[in-house]
């Protein structure tokens, strides 16, 4: 009798641990989760803020002109074009989290011919290379098929760049920065085509400027002939299409 009873309680406790099990697989859009996604995107992006580059091209052209160039345009960033390699983990209960590298550039245009010479492309070059470090919540929903994710966090400069650039342009150093953190968030969706490959699409906002630059040989910002300091402000919002591999 006493063993019958013992039976009955451990079956009641298998039971009541099956249900709350079922009770955690059902979690609303929590189903997908404990799943790693190597992801490789391109996206492209506005730079409305990035005042202090355009001064650096205005002085430039200026002291250009003051050589005796004949300098037409302005080449004024106000978009970048990136490229990311993400990994991201989509652990149980919506939590998520992603790691990558990302490299943002711009090459605006400007057209100058020196005195004498043949008409020169002026390139006024310019990037970065950034570790994003994101934490946020994913839902799954379509039978764990779509999901979204919100997610937000610290964005680590690796390497800034930044110059004019021509055939006959010379003396014009090869600008760099230090490292620097700001903000990126991001909305995401992802469509898992197969168990193991998904296609996806994000919007974001970054909040990333840099220090004062440095010519690459020296230790002390640089300064444009008209005395003021060179940074890159790459802030605002931006979009991504990517590919991605569920490899685990």
């Amino acid at each position: 009798m006493r063993g019958r009873s013992i039976a009955l309680l451990l079956a009641a406790l298998l039971s009541t641990l099956s249900a709350e099990a079922a009770t955690a697989d059902e979690l609303p859009g929590a189903g997908f989760s404990n799943h790693l996604a190597l992801a490789l995107g391109f996206g492209y992006g506005g730079l409305p803020s990035m005042t202090s580059d355009e001064a650096y091209v205005a002085a430039e052209n200026q002291s250009l002109q003051a050589q005796g160039w004949n300098v037409s345009g302005a080449a004024d960033p106000s978009s970048e074009l990136h490229a990311a390699l993400s990994l991201t983990y989509y652990g149980p209960y919506w939590t998520t989290l992603r790691v990558g590298a990302e490299v943002s550039f711009f090459e605006p245009n400007e057209q100058g011919t020196p005195p004498g010479g043949a008409l020169n492309v002026i390139t006024n070059y310019g990037g970065i290379v950034e570790l994003p470090i994101l934490v946020g919540l994913h839902y799954a929903v379509a039978n764990d098929r779509l999901v979204v994710e919100l997610m937000g966090g610290p964005d680590v400069t690796l390497l800034t760049m930044s110059g004019l650039d021509s055939t006959d342009l010379t003396g014009n150093p090869r600008l760099v920065g230090d490292t620097v953190v700001g903000f990126d968030g991001i909305l995401g969706l992802h469509y898992l085509v197969s168990p193991l490959f998904s296609v996806g699409a994000e919007v974001g906002y970054r909040a990333l400027q840099t220090g004062p630059l440095r010519a690459s040989d020296a230790t002390t910002p640089y300064l444009t002939p008209g005395g003021q300091n060179v940074n890159l402000n790459f802030s605002g919002f931006r979009g991504l299409l990517d590919l991605a591999i569920v490899v685990l």
